[in-house]
């Protein structure tokens, strides 16, 4: 499920990338249902995935990460933005999101095979 969530996303962000107006909107309220829809995916995969000795440790670490890494975006945004517009961030952010499914759909399938 999450590596779905993750795949439907991606052309979301690339749509925001290329469309305005409308299409934009449209783009854009698609991508933050699927956006928020992850979190309980991925808390889910925590709870599933890890010890339940080191589960806080785990859910910690998700969310350290996740707002320490966030709050870099908005600095890779500061810099791309004035040379590439809106739409570079949004092109860097598919490239990235992309990067996140190819790994989610590696893991899977590590996960899958040593089953």
């Amino acid at each position: 499920l999450y590596l779905v969530f993750h795949g439907l996303a991606a052309p979301l962000l690339l749509g925001m990338a290329m469309f305005g107006g409308p299409l934009l909107a449209l783009c854009l309220f698609l991508f933050i249902f699927f956006a928020i829809g992850m979190q309980p995916v991925e808390n889910s995969l925590i709870a599933r995935l890890t010890p339940q000795a080191w589960r806080s440790r785990g859910y910690a670490a998700k969310f350290i990460l996740g707002f320490g890494v966030g709050s870099l975006g908005t600095w890779l945004v500061e810099g791309i933005t004035p040379q590439h517009g809106l739409q570079g961030s949004l092109w860097v952010a598919f490239g990235l999101q992309m990067l996140l499914v190819a790994a989610a759909f590696t893991i899977w399938r590590t996960l899958r095979n040593a089953s």
